[in-house]
């Protein structure tokens, strides 16, 4: 949660890793920033990961950034969150991790 003094912009930056167990599928990984923990709202600020199924089968871990910006029209507490998806390849093991989310407050 940030506290803002007025209007200005936050941008929200974010990173996190994720596992995937590559089992000849096709693993499609979309990460989104919003304003709820369920907000997935694809507006081109994402980041999106797709590991091809022709990789030999294992266990892969990447890092995922993402960064977007709010408009901020008074002061007043707000929250931001980092959202994912797992739209190709689900399975077991697959997972987000050591996620980190930074929100910094620029006044107008």
């Amino acid at each position: 949660m940030l506290t803002v003094p007025g209007p200005g912009m936050v941008v929200v930056t974010s990173a996190a890793r994720v596992q995937l167990v590559n089992a000849a599928v096709d693993d499609i990984v979309i990460l989104f920033i919003g304003e709820t923990s369920t907000e997935c709202i694809s507006d081109g600020w994402r980041s999106s990961l797709r590991m091809s199924g022709g990789l030999p089968d294992g266990v892969y871990i990447e890092s995922m950034p993402v960064m977007k910006s709010f408009p901020i029209a008074s002061s007043g507490t707000y929250a931001y969150y980092l959202n994912g998806q797992m739209n190709s390849g689900a399975g077991n093991g697959d997972a987000f991790f050591t996620a980190a989310i930074t929100a910094v407050f620029y006044p107008s």
